[in-house]
């Protein structure tokens, strides 16, 4: 697992204790496998999600609906974005997938991977429904205005998983990060959220989609571990800390 930081991002809030195995197998204990990547621009806060039931905390919040867009895996990451302000007690601020997906695209409607959408965040930010509507293709809303918005939410840590590796993906769950995870086998991005034991010694993966409330149980499934086990993953770490 490769990870990034942000080495001018200023004081961080670091979750302490040690690192916690994942449930079985190769890799469990990834610790070694998570160097801190850099992206050096932020002067501001950053703070990590930390080692707490995820989905809890984003119980109160509607999911994200894509409304027809083939930006799921836009939707992915910001979710995470979102998460991971609910768990550090930011205030909710709606996000705008489209601010990330629609610039990167050069304004068309088509898929992507999850770890592009993410390296968009580090670079430019996601910006507030109220700078850019959720799901418009329109670049009459890269404004000024829009990009100084979208910087307050930027990204400055983030790891990126191995394809394929379910314990990565664990452990990452495990330690309070939640993550956008990329499936082959749905042509779909969505955002893990917590480890799930489906029965004895068995783990699954609840998933948040971006398909609005109406879908399974309040936007959330569990996945297998056959069917949990991602593509593609990453998982941001520490977000700028912001009022709006």
């Amino acid at each position: 697992m490769q990870a990034h930081h942000d080495v001018s991002a200023g004081e961080e809030q670091v979750a302490g204790g040690e690192p916690l195995r994942a449930p079985s197998g190769e890799g469990a204990d990834i610790a070694p496998e998570l160097p801190r990547h850099a992206h050096a621009n932020s002067e501001e806060r950053g703070r990590q999600a930390g080692p707490q039931h995820v989905a809890e905390r984003a119980a109160g919040m509607k999911s994200l609906d894509q409304d027809g867009t083939n930006y799921c895996w836009a939707n992915g990451p910001v979710n995470c974005v979102r998460v991971i302000r609910a768990v550090n007690g930011q205030p909710f601020v709606d996000l705008s997938p489209a601010s990330v997906a629609a610039p990167f695209t050069h304004y068309r409607n088509e898929g992507g991977f999850g770890t592009d959408a993410l390296r968009y965040i580090v670079e430019h930010g996601v910006a507030s429904t109220e700078f850019w509507p959720a799901n418009a293709i329109d670049p009459r809303f890269d404004t000024p205005e829009m990009r100084k918005n979208a910087a307050k939410h930027r990204v400055t840590e983030w790891y990126d998983l191995r394809p394929g590796n379910f314990d990565q993906l664990a452990t990452c769950l495990l330690l309070g990060f939640p993550v956008a995870v990329g499936y082959n086998w749905w042509g779909h991005e969505v955002t893990a959220l917590d480890l799930v034991e489906t029965s004895p010694g068995v783990f699954g993966v609840r998933i948040w989609n971006s398909w609005g409330d109406s879908w399974s149980e309040r936007g959330m499934a569990v996945l297998s571990e056959s069917k949990g086990t991602p593509d593609d993953a990453v998982a941001p770490r520490v977000v700028h800390a912001s009022k709006d």
